[in-house]
């Protein structure tokens, strides 16, 4: 390492070691690469504009910290949406993605059969595909371009719009937010395209060939023929779709999904039809809004970074903040609403906690061929919705009886519809008898220790006091919460690998941190497989969060 190399690696003044070290905390959130958290020369060009657009970093007391740390969140993510951002580092490691994936974006795109609910391009639109291909862009713009397309396919996009005839398609969808990458000329010469072919025979792109019935030629002596009405286009006036429940920026209500009856138990039925199918799509997000139709209130009320949603929701000043970036993210996308724009500010400032996707879960299920399933940390209800839809047994298990008014409701709406044998233990997992219960699949996702602190959770390392909680998963150290593993994980794991019927696995969806505790304190697992990510709601355009997690399993020998 040369000499300037190595002075860049000191430290410098205490502001910007201040602002770098709040900074690298948010990582895992904003999606960053180690090599953008490595590289000094990046880190200072952001300190730079933070500078520019903040004037400086000023002290504060420790109550106005958390204050402090979310504006710096505002500021940090609203460079996240420039147009001018797209050459940053973490896009050269994008852009060699695009171009290594462009033939099998191709593939995708052209491909007859999709897994549902996925939407599978008519034969203008694969036209309009092949003609994309001929055209003189570069290899990260056409990739950028067809993962854009193939996104949004496999999301759904194509079902028709409500008392029109045409459709919201996926090119449609892709050239809305492709101003980013392609210049004006590019995106002309698309829209070009999409016209010839739009104007060629059998009907439009966008619009569908009328049918027209003749009519016999009649006499008219003496009568006057009536002259067709010419009707006007309407224009659009509404560039965001329409409030379900009015929902204004100076509500102080909390903005919970609101989810009916109808409307879960039409996803979940629509969940059963896709895992019927030999190769489904695992990032799928039916049978979310079955999960939040009966836990979501409980899961906004766990305590992320000492504070949960909804403590935060009930600060005034944190909520006129987090108002004020829902608005910019409002502007930005035509097809949020108010309340997903606010919901999608909160997670992106006061961080998220998750829920696993059904269709994840449902994936493991059938690669495992699970008949009867365990969860012993059972959490919000997705694995649950996905045995249901699959008629798969299940039994969970969870410390947290404040969450059996929300499964009692999932269970009784779904029951209708599923042959499954469902059994819920609210208790803590070390405690339940294992013995007198049978499973051939045990699969969960783990507290990660004490990131998240739900109701009713238990302190291991210090009985009845407050849990100190991480920032970030990547702050979750070696040395910490030794009891959590040597009271709960490992005890817990050793019973349940006891009973369970050989040649059947143990899989947990979990950090790397955390494999390598329980490694260390029972054995190496003997397969591990991918838990993929899905893009995050109000991110630049979908394209930067392709990280993976991991799914570690063992099997009974």
């Amino acid at each position: 390492m040369s000499e300037g190399k190595s002075n860049k690696k000191r430290k410098i003044e205490d502001p910007y070691e201040e602002w770098k070290t709040e900074f690298l905390e948010e990582a895992d959130r904003m999606g960053l690469t180690e090599e953008q958290q490595n590289d000094e020369d990046w880190l200072r060009e952001q300190y730079q504009a933070f500078l520019a657009d903040d004037g400086g970093i000023s002290s504060e007391s420790e109550e106005s910290e958390e204050d402090s740390s979310s504006d710096d969140d505002i500021r940090e993510l609203e460079g996240m949406f420039k147009e001018d951002d797209q050459k940053a580092d973490d896009d050269q490691v994008m852009n060699a993605w695009y171009i290594e994936n462009n033939q099998q974006l191709v593939r995708e795109l052209l491909s007859n059969e999709k897994p549902v609910p996925a939407y599978i391009l008519n034969q203008k639109e694969k036209r309009v595909i092949t003609e994309i291909i001929k055209l003189n862009l570069s290899p990260e713009k056409l990739g950028k371009l067809l993962y854009a397309i193939n996104h949004s396919a496999n999301s759904g996009y194509g079902k028709p719009v409500r008392g029109q005839n045409r459709t919201s398609g996926p090119i449609s969808y892709a050239m809305s937010i492709s101003s980013g990458y392609l210049n004006s000329s590019e995106i002309s010469r698309i829209e070009e395209i999409i016209q010839q072919v739009a104007s060629s025979s059998s009907g439009g792109f966008f619009f569908s060939k009328k049918k027209t019935r003749k009519r016999s030629k009649k006499k008219t002596k003496g009568k006057k023929k009536k002259k067709r009405k010419s009707r006007k286009k309407k224009k659009k006036t509404r560039k965001h779709p329409k409030e379900p429940n009015n929902r204004k920026f100076s509500d102080t209500s909390y903005p919970y999904r609101v989810i009916g009856k109808k409307q879960a138990v039409k996803e979940f039925l629509s969940l059963r039809e896709m895992v019927k199918k030999k190769d489904f799509n695992s990032k799928s997000v039916l049978g979310n809004r079955v999960v939040d139709y009966g836990t979501e209130k409980m899961r906004k009320k766990t305590k992320y970074r000492n504070k949960s949603h909804y403590e935060r929701w009930q600060d005034k000043v944190a909520r006129e903040k987090v108002i004020k970036f829902a608005k910019r993210l409002y502007k930005k996308g035509d097809k949020r609403t108010i309340e997903a724009s606010i919901r999608g500010a909160i997670e992106l400032q006061w961080g998220s906690v998750n829920t696993m996707r059904p269709a994840a879960a449902a994936c493991a299920y059938k690669k495992n061929k699970a008949t009867k399933v365990l969860d012993f940390t059972a959490g919000w209800g997705a694995r649950l919705v996905a045995a249901m839809a699959m008629d798969i047994d299940y039994i969970g298990i969870d410390a947290n009886t404040a969450l059996k008014p929300g499964y009692d409701k999932i269970i009784k709406l779904l029951k209708p519809y599923s042959k499954s044998k469902v059994k819920m233990i609210f208790k803590k997992a070390e405690t339940v008898d294992i013995s007198k219960l049978k499973y051939d699949f045990v699969f969960t996702s783990p507290p990660y220790e004490y990131l998240e602190v739900y109701e009713n959770m238990e302190n291991y390392e210090k009985k009845g006091e407050k849990v100190s909680q991480p920032y970030s998963s990547s702050k979750i150290k070696l040395e910490d919460s030794e009891k959590f593993y040597d009271e709960f994980m490992i005890p817990t794991l050793k019973r349940i690998y006891k009973h369970l019927p050989k040649g059947k696995h143990i899989c947990l969806n979990m950090p790397d941190i955390m494999y390598t505790k329980i490694k260390k304190k029972w054995k190496k697992a003997d397969k591990k497989d991918v838990y993929s990510i899905v893009g995050r709601v109000g991110g630049p355009e979908d394209f930067k969060r392709l990280e993976k997690e991991q799914i570690f399993c063992w099997k009974k020998h």
